[in-house]
C-alpha cells in the first residue's frame, strides 16, 4: 500500500514540476476552472429539493387513498410552504449555469471579462 501511496505522490509532483521548475501551464487550468463549490451546493439542493417533493406527492396520495387528506393540518401546512420550493429550485438553477459557465460566455472563444461593456 504504502508503495501505491508514493507513486500518486511522484505522479502529481511530476505534473506539477516540469524538468526546467515550475509548470505555469497547470497553472492556467486552475484559473480557467469555474468555482466548484458555487455549482456543486445549488445542484445537490436542488436534487434535495425534488426529493422532498416526491416524498410530499406521495404523501398526498397515501391520504387521499386514506380519506384523510382534508383533514390533517400538519400535511396541509407541509404543501402551503412547499408553495416557495419550486421558486428555490428555479434560482438554484440559475446559480449552477451562471457559475458553471465562468470565466466563459462562449467556451474557449469570449470571456465575460472581454464581453462586458462600460454601458
Amino acid at each position: 500500500m504504502a508503495i501505491y501511496n508514493y507513486g500518486i505522490g511522484l505522479f502529481f509532483r511530476w505534473m506539477r514540476f516540469s524538468c526546467r521548475g515550475f509548470n505555469s501551464g497547470l497553472q492556467l487550468l486552475f484559473t480557467l476552472r469555474p468555482p466548484v463549490l458555487l455549482t456543486y451546493w445549488p445542484y445537490w439542493l436542488m436534487v434535495a429539493a425534488a426529493g422532498w417533493m416526491l416524498l410530499v406527492t406521495i404523501a398526498g396520495a397515501y391520504l387521499l387513498a386514506r380519506g384523510k387528506l382534508y383533514n390533517c393540518r400538519i400535511f396541509l401546512y407541509t404543501m402551503f410552504f412547499s408553495t416557495l420550493i419550486p421558486v428555490l429550485v428555479n434560482e438554484l438553477g440559475w446559480l449552477a449555469a451562471e457559475f458553471g459557465r465562468q470565466p466563459w460566455i462562449v467556451y474557449d472563444l469570449l470571456k465575460t471579462e472581454a464581453a462586458s461593456s462600460p454601458i
